[in-house]
């Protein structure tokens, strides 16, 4: 689930009704799974047509880059819901643009830790450096839940929107630095 901080009570803070319909909020535990279903084919042919273009695909950097980009956007607007709410509940369609961007960022960055280590790394190492990814991936996991206790002490818009504006920014240097990332690598 996408959770909007340690205070954010679902029941009272977002508006989960459309029409007379209440959305039950198990099902956003979907989204996710939804959003890598229906935009996945749509995210290989883009990447598909933008191989065979002239300027041929984009570098390992940029995709990550992009990918940064996304998940900062994704903070920016969770932010941004929590300022517009004021002292009403969210509308639903924050907490699915959120999902969607979040899922979008995912989805361009997460294969190509592997797709990197298996086209750089030494073939002597090679057995070993395909356990950093995951490895990286369970310290990230286990890193988020100090963050996220870290953050719970600020107010959420601010909080959440320096996150955004860090990993922005981080996205940007990096999109910035492909070039040279690129011919260190090569």
């Amino acid at each position: 689930m996408y959770h909007w901080g340690p205070d954010f009570d679902y029941a009272n803070k977002a508006n989960w009704m459309i029409g007379n319909f209440t959305v039950p909020s198990a099902w956003f535990d979907s989204l996710n799974a939804l959003c890598c279903i229906i935009l996945g084919p749509v995210l290989a042919a883009i990447w598909t047509k933008r191989a065979n273009s002239p300027k041929g695909d984009l570098s390992m950097f940029k995709k990550t880059a992009l990918g940064m980009l996304l998940l900062g956007i994704s903070f920016v607007v969770m932010a941004g819901a929590e300022v517009i709410r004021g002292e009403n509940q969210a509308n639903l369609m924050w907490i699915v643009a959120v999902g969607i961007l979040m899922s979008l960022g995912e989805m361009v960055f997460s294969p190509l830790g592997n797709s990197f280590i298996s086209k750089f790394s030494p073939a002597r190492v090679l057995g070993l450096m395909m356990g950093v990814w995951p490895f990286a991936i369970f310290i990230a996991g286990k890193s988020y839940g100090y963050l996220y206790e870290f953050l719970g002490n600020y107010s959420f818009a601010p909080a959440y929107g320096l996150v955004g504006a860090i990993v922005l920014i981080c996205g940007i240097i990096l999109w910035t630095l492909d070039k040279k990332f690129n011919t260190l690598v090569e």
